[in-house]
């Protein structure tokens, strides 16, 4: 039975024949592939009586190994959500739509389509596939020469391609190894948050950050507004959107004058590059030409180096020529075949804005006749949504895929439920040689079918199609299974292979080398680049991508509403994030609603003021909580993204998010937007510390003592088997938030809503804190510090607080009747109350935890490092008759860091490496004055000396 509130509720097992994997109590775990974003990061799913409780990254995934972020753990209230299909819908002759059968809504297709005449298309427009599905896809399309396949994804990464294809011949996505770069410079690229494979990213980017051998990496960050990659920076130079390419370009120009390339080769180039010189690029930027002299020579010198370059800021008209600037400076530093490669291609090719907007006009001209819409909405990323909606009432059958109805749902004739990726067998395939496996991990609770076998019987009833369909898409699924390319013997028993595939989650291929040669004809990308640069008093519209909802398709996730968003720390709202030069300029402040004018209508939004953003920006981030929240939340009117002006980068077809002018009107209201840190100074306080590179190798041995203590009033606690203690690296916490939402997902923290996170009422047991130290961002996470001095202790009068004899502060949730005292006493602030029984709507209450209890009205909470995983793995142990491992037991939070952050281990066992990180000489413990002795360690976050400061107060 899984507990919900006090009335407990749950799953009836059969016990006379019990289901065979089932075993109550027991949870168990089975792997499968994130299908969040194109990334594909490997998963491994908890599971008990029947129910996900719980996804974790996969430690044996080449991707994201083991970690896993914020929206991959959200996926879980997407596979319960109440907004799920239930079952086929069609339209009825008032316009209204009405459940209907599997077998009514084919019928329907197949009279439908037989209507229609021969020349006209079938078109599906998918989200990114790659593995079974793309093979499906592709052999449809081989089949019919009127069916055709669009991959519409919002950030569609096609420059990269495109610049590729110019300069190497290769129209792919390089894989890029942070790991081993020295040196990383990012034009725009967002890489910690949203900008490809960010688990990837972040999971090399901390192995770079080591700073006791001497060869920590430095990061050069060139944007336009405060991302959390820029925040992460070594240096940051906020300069106007757009001149990111320019800047690019100078430093290619100067780098490449060194390298060996032919006679015309080299001609070729330095006449294309003639134009932009290092002073050029400096005025527009803003900063002196020193600096980028510095940025091109440390490029070179401190090698192994790489830049990149993408993301919202630097989808402009010339978004081609900014890949190709970075690919030149790549190649002049030789980071081809070590920081970069195309050993495994990122991701198979997306459609292209220009693609989709030959979709459109075949659709306005008559010449589709079924458009079939699968997981994506085409009208969100659409800059004229009217005409899409317009053109797509042209053709006479209209189907969506999908799992949840969205704003575009009332568009179409039949809408038919998919099943999650939680819920199907599939093979993804996100990078070249990288076969993931999807599996079902429960048992579907909608009358839904898997997108592949939809599309199959659809294709079924097409007329005149020549390609023989797959009837059973597991079949085909296991046809591609089998045929995987590499060295796998021949002779291999595929049983045993299967198990293999099972265990690890995947099959990973060897990586095929690639080398690369350097093409002159990709000059022409450059030749003919004119920069935008905004004039002095203009504003633009920059539409940005966030780590809570991506490029906007995380909608209906509590837990993302209510994880403060990393650097404003705003829940539940988005708003317009402006300058201070701005904020004088328009005589408003944060909160404030404005209405702004362009060219096609107006946003009007409250606005938030952000240190490092530039003064020509405005700047709002996609997603937006669904309907159903809407009394949380103000959304903006009319989408940014609709508001663009629709100009294409005319070398890779894709959409320019950059450029379109804004006119202030005036302030219209206020909205309070529920920031849940009070300030990110620290008033000497010393929360958040950080030391510089050559002052590392000057301190002393770390402690969780005061250094003067005559006496002690508190008696000394005995842990005679364990004492468990946590040490965190401020060096690599990047902020992104994956851990709080680990923590409300194993923990069962309840979401309170956007009206009491302003009363100070939210119920996070972990939350991320940015301060300012010495000008550098850092970020902490903070939870209880489990002290073996605690105030809460001495003043709870029931006894709810007590201390366990393996070192924890353990919360008596039976006892407690809600005095908050401990709260009160609590230097640290890091205990919940519960003002309220919080509820779920069903099924949603099939995500909770049945090992832990779900708080009610009146009880105080708080964390416990995750005490029942201590207690399954003592108890596993003990059955096995032996002693904990070191690193057996990790809490939610430490197994969802993607850069390894936090760690947890047993402090009476000297071997453990919390043990001996205990005494790394960067370590303090938060208020040690106090004399509270934390068991959490800190180790201050490491900055080069000769960096730049990257935020001010």
């Amino acid at each position: 039975m899984a507990p919900v509130g006090r009335a407990r509720a749950g799953v009836i097992l059969k016990h006379l024949i019990p289901e065979e994997d089932i075993i109550p109590g027991v949870s168990y775990w089975l792997n499968s592939t994130c299908s969040e974003c194109p990334a594909g990061c490997g998963v491994k799913v908890r599971l008990r009586e029947g129910n996900a409780v719980k996804i974790e990254g996969n430690e044996n995934h080449p991707v994201n190994h083991g970690g896993l972020c914020a929206r991959g753990q959200s996926a879980l209230q997407a596979l319960y959500s109440p907004a799920r299909i239930q079952t086929p819908l069609r339209r009825n002759a008032g316009g209204r739509m009405d459940p209907t059968g599997w077998k009514d809504a084919f019928d329907l297709i197949a009279r439908s389509t037989s209507a229609s005449g021969s020349s006209e298309k079938v078109v599906v427009v998918t989200s990114q596939v790659t593995g079974a599905m793309r093979a499906m896809l592709e052999r449809f399309a081989a089949g019919s020469p009127k069916f055709n396949f669009f991959v519409c994804e919002p950030l569609d990464y096609a420059p990269v391609a495109a610049a590729n294809k110019l300069c190497f011949g290769l129209e792919a996505v390089p894989t890029y190894s942070f790991d081993k770069a020295r040196t990383i410079v990012s034009f725009g690229a967002d890489f910690l948050e949203t900008w490809l494979s960010p688990v990837s990213n972040a999971h090399g980017y901390a192995i770079s950050r080591n700073p006791t051998n001497g060869a920590m990496s430095r990061m050069i960050q060139f944007e336009s507004y405060m991302s959390l990659t820029g925040a992460n920076a070594d240096e940051r130079y906020c300069c106007p959107p757009g001149v990111e390419t320019l800047v690019a370009l100078s430093i290619a120009s100067r780098m490449l004058s060194g390298t060996a390339l032919p006679a015309s080769e080299w001609e070729t180039w330095r006449s294309a590059l003639r134009p932009f010189t290092i002073e050029r690029a400096a005025k527009a930027a803003g900063v002196p030409p020193q600096v980028l002299e510095q940025v091109a020579d440390r490029l070179r010198s401190q090698t192994p180096s790489l830049a990149l370059a993408g993301g919202p800021s630097s989808h402009s008209t010339c978004a081609t020529a900014l890949q190709v600037a970075v690919n030149l400076i790549n190649f002049s530093a030789g980071g081809y075949g070590k920081t970069l490669t195309f050993d495994r291609a990122e991701h198979a090719p997306v459609g292209t804005y220009s693609q989709l907007l030959d979709l459109v006009e075949d659709m306005e001209a008559g010449r589709v006749s079924t458009l079939i819409v699968h997981e994506c909405n085409p009208l969100f990323a659409f800059p004229e949504p009217e005409r899409l909606k317009t053109a797509m009432k042209r053709a006479p059958l209209k189907i969506q895929l999908a799992s949840v109805r969205d704003s575009a749902s009332e568009s179409y004739d039949i809408v038919l439920p998919a099943l999650h990726w939680l819920e199907r067998w599939d093979k993804v395939e996100s990078r070249s040689g990288v076969y993931s496996l999807q599996q079902p991990v429960i048992k579907p609770w909608c009358d839904a079918r898997h997108a592949g076998q939809a599309l199959s019987d659809i294709m079924a009833v097409l007329p005149d199609h020549t390609t023989r369909m797959p009837e059973d898409y597991q079949q085909f699924l296991r046809e591609r299974w089998e045929n995987i390319p590499g060295d796998r013997s021949a002779s291999e028993d595929s049983d045993d292979f299967w198990k293999q595939v099972l265990t690890d989650g995947g099959y990973w291929a060897p990586p095929v080398s690639r080398k690369v040669t350097l093409n002159a004809r990709a000059a022409e990308a450059i030749s003919d680049f004119a920069p935008m640069v905004s004039l002095s008093g203009e504003h633009v519209l920059l539409p940005v991508t966030t780590v809570r909802y991506g490029d906007g398709r995380q909608t209906g996730r509590p837990w993302l509403y209510e994880m403060p968003d990393p650097i404003t720390l705003i829940v539940w709202d988005t708003p317009l994030l402006i300058s201070l030069g701005t904020s004088k300029k328009w005589n408003c402040q944060s909160g404030d609603i404005v209405r702004l004018k362009c060219d096609k209508g107006f946003l009007e939004a409250p606005v938030y003021v952000q240190s490092g953003t530039h003064d020509a920006v405005v700047a709002v981030s996609l997603g937006a909580p669904s309907d159903k929240y809407a009394s949380f939340y103000f959304e903006p009117a009319n989408h940014p993204l609709h508001r663009l002006r629709g100009d294409i980068d005319k070398f890779s077809g894709a959409l320019s998010w950059v450029g379109t002018p804004l006119t202030f009107e005036g302030v219209t209201g206020h909205n309070r937007l529920a920031r849940l840190q009070g300030s990110g100074r620290q008033d000497g306080r010393g929360i958040a510390q950080t030391i510089a590179t050559t002052e590392v190798g000057k301190l002393g041995k770390a402690s969780r003592r005061p250094a003067t203590l005559e006496f002690d009033l508190y008696p000394k606690h005995e842990h005679p088997v364990h004492d468990w203690g946590m040490v965190i690296d401020l060096s690599v916490c990047i902020g992104c938030g994956a851990c709080a939402v680990a923590c409300y997902a194993e923990n069962n923290v309840h979401v309170v809503g956007k009206n009491e996170c302003l009363r100070g009422r939210e119920q996070s047991w972990l939350r991320i804190e940015r301060f300012i130290d010495k000008g550098r961002t850092v970020f902490l996470p903070a939870l209880c510090q489990q002290c073996e001095h605690a105030p809460c202790e001495t003043v709870c009068p029931v006894y709810a607080a007590v201390h366990s004899s393996e070192g924890l502060d353990v919360q008596v949730y039976n006892r407690c009747v809600g005095t908050r005292y401990c709260a009160n006493n609590c230097p640290y602030k890091v205990r919940r109350f519960n003002w309220f029984t919080y509820k779920v709507d069903p099924p949603l209450e099939k995500q909770f935890n049945p090992d832990v209890f779900v708080r009610t009205r009146g009880i105080m909470e708080k964390c416990t490092f995750c005490i029942q995983r201590i207690r399954e793995h003592k108890e596993i142990a003990k059955d096995e008759k032996r002693r904990l491992r070191d690193g057996e037991v990790v809490p939610a939070c430490a197994q969802s860091c993607p850069t390894g952050a936090i760690r947890f281990g047993d402090l009476k066992d000297p071997a453990s490496q919390v043990s001996k990180q205990m005494d790394d000489p960067r370590g303090y413990a938060i208020l040690a004055e106090l004399n509270t002795q934390p068991s959490i360690l800190y180790l201050k976050r490491v900055y080069h000396a000769d960096g730049t400061v990257t935020e001010t107060l």
